[in-house]
């Protein structure tokens, strides 16, 4: 085979801004296409866009997987996760919040299996609606050796708190590290018993996470290459406990009422054990522990019904507490209590309905409920989520991976939204705890804003538009003071524009006046005005009008304050140049061969 020479010119890739990189990956050659599995029929969605893994690639466990990707997005994203999957099966999570510079290497050893049909996913963390496919390709080890287990057998038993001696035999070779051991009850990944595991025996204390049972299988599997693998046939785990549990009351079609007093009654047979659980579930779904250790004899438990969302479906689970393999529902019955909002199920971030723009939603909390809200924001805005109950609520402020930025509380309080990306964001609402609280009814209020205009305005009568104030002089500042928004304290600044000149007062009374003393030196210019800020909280803020003060009036070279903005001098020239307050002069001087300079100030 001809390897091509490529030759890189690198003045023109550093012309455009490009660092030459080399990536040197394993692979092997070979025709036909690689990817395996299902066929390669992704479209792009426009976000990322792979040069590697390319489409068909054949690629070695024991080599670092090189991901290198283009982000297409107007509105780029600064961290991404990455991830690896079979199909469309995720099989590991690569690496989370990695910066979003287009070149990655991530270790695949004992993370996945050779095998086709494997593709790599790239996810926007600001934005989890952000995201694409690399092409598929296979995954080869040299390992082919295979394993069989020896031990537990067929029909073997093993019971709590003892000792089973797990063993297994190796043909071929499978990889110099090891073996990692798992325990199955049915179909079901029960625990990892451990990861890393030499030889051909490990004893295990025995633990049985998922209650007794006979469907027990005990896996062992390649680190190397975890496609090499042998599974036990079924054995037995045994508590010391047997018997049933079965719940008489509620039976099937009763009714209860939130708030009211009940009882739940139960009878058993055998030995479960001398206490047990029960729980509240509402179809599938565990609800609440209403009990974690009633003693199994009195057969019977008193509770008061909670305020939970209106159902039909709700079902009593009575669970031995020793045993978690001996358990029963109960009939479905009916709870009278909060009638659910339309914006329900809404516990999860997954189920969070949107809120509209200038729009306002009725909502209710029910028993152990909170509330996602989705927010989904614009280009150039920025948002006010109010809310108003009886009683202090808790909003949590995450962004679109449900990481948290801010919270707030209260009766009737503005969660301000000053986004960093355009796309999602959330709030979660409940009452201080997820535990038994507040039932009842809420509003929420979104309202946008332009982005440059302030979500709490204050009046000033002082400055106003018309306002000329000399440098150097002394003024009084006058505002009408809003005590909902911005407290008993706040913190005066005076801006040019956006940048910050000077802070005038940090922590002053917020009752509507202050005493101010301009720097002499201000450049004179019309665009100055007022900040206000809540001294506890920099997100509320507010502005006056612009205003103007007369001062020093800026040279002909302004701005000047950064390098890069500096202006040129000619040789055998003179500029006349001012210092106005807070500035700094950058000048350029273009030399030339044979000379040599006096700059003279």
């Amino acid at each position: 085979m001809k390897i091509p020479t490529i030759k890189f010119g690198k003045h023109a890739l550093l012309a455009l801004g490009i660092v030459p990189l080399l990536v040197f990956q394993s692979c092997l050659t070979g025709g036909g296409d690689r990817g395996g599995g299902k066929p390669d029929t992704y479209v792009n969605r426009g976000h990322f866009t792979f040069s590697s893994p390319v489409s068909g690639a054949y690629l070695s466990l024991d080599s670092s997987l090189s991901v290198a990707w283009t982000n297409r997005d107007t509105l780029p994203a600064t961290y991404v996760n990455i991830y690896l999957y079979r199909n469309d099966t995720l099989v590991v999570l690569l690496t989370s919040f990695t910066p979003n510079d287009g070149a990655q290497l991530v270790t695949l050893l004992g993370r996945a299996g050779s095998g086709t049909g494997y593709r790599v996913k790239i996810v926007n963390t600001a934005d989890t609606s952000d995201w694409d496919y690399s092409g598929l390709f296979t995954l080869y080890s040299s390992y082919t050796g295979s394993i069989a287990i020896t031990s537990p057998a067929a029909g073997a038993s093993a019971a709590i708190a003892t000792t089973l001696a797990i063993g297994w035999s190796v043909i071929g070779d499978i990889g110099p590290y090891g073996v990692g051991i798992q325990l199955y009850k049915g179909s079901v990944l029960a625990a990892t018993i451990t990861s890393s595991a030499y030889g051909t025996t490990y004893s295990w204390y025995v633990t049985a996470p998922l209650g007794s049972g006979s469907d027990y299988r005990i896996k062992v599997y390649s680190y190397s290459d975890p496609s090499l693998y042998a599974m036990s046939q079924n054995f037995t785990i045994n508590t010391g406990y047997s018997g049933t549990l079965t719940v008489t009351s509620p039976g099937a079609g009763a009714a209860w009422q939130a708030g009211n007093s009940t009882t739940i009654t139960w009878t058993y047979t055998g030995t479960p054990g001398t206490a047990v659980i029960l729980q509240l579930y509402r179809d599938t779904a565990l609800v609440s522990t209403i009990v974690n250790g009633a003693t199994t004899s009195t057969g019977s438990y008193t509770l008061t019904v909670p305020a939970v969302a209106t159902s039909s479906f709700y079902r009593i689970k009575i669970i031995s507490y020793y045993d978690a393999g001996i358990f029963s529902f109960s009939p479905l019955f009916t709870i009278t209590g909060i009638t659910p909002d339309a914006y329900e199920p809404d516990n999860q971030r997954g189920g969070a309905k949107t809120i509209a723009d200038s729009t306002t939603q009725q909502r209710t909390l029910a028993y152990l409920d909170s509330d996602w809200v989705q927010i989904n924001t614009a280009a150039g805005r920025k948002y006010l989520a109010g809310i108003q109950s009886a009683v202090t609520l808790y909003a949590y402020l995450t962004d679109s991976n449900g990481a948290y930025i801010t919270s707030y509380s209260g009766t009737n309080f503005q969660v301000p939204i000053n986004p960093s990306y355009v796309g999602r964001y959330y709030l979660r609402i409940q009452w201080y705890s997820t535990g038994a609280g507040y039932q009842g009814s809420y509003a929420l209020t979104l309202r946008g804003y332009d982005a440059t205009q302030s979500s709490f305005p204050v009046t000033f009568s002082s400055p106003d538009t018309s306002s000329v104030w000399a440098a150097g002089s002394g003024y009084t500042i006058a505002w009408t003071p809003d005590s909902v928004f911005y407290g008993a304290y706040v913190n005066l600044l005076l801006y040019r524009d956006t940048v910050l000149v000077q802070t005038i007062a940090t922590g002053t009374t917020n009752d509507g006046s202050q005493l101010v003393t301009l720097p002499a030196g201000l450049a004179t210019a019309g665009n100055y005005r007022i900040r206000i800020v809540n001294y506890y909280d920099p997100q509320i803020y507010g502005y006056s009008s612009n205003f103007t003060i007369s001062g020093m009036l800026p040279d002909a070279y302004e701005p000047d304050n950064v390098r890069g903005s500096a202006k040129p001098i000619a040789d055998s020239t003179t500029q006349s140049r001012s210092l106005t307050y807070l500035d700094s002069d950058w000048v350029q001087i273009n030399t030339a061969p044979g000379r040599r300079y006096l700059a003279g100030i």
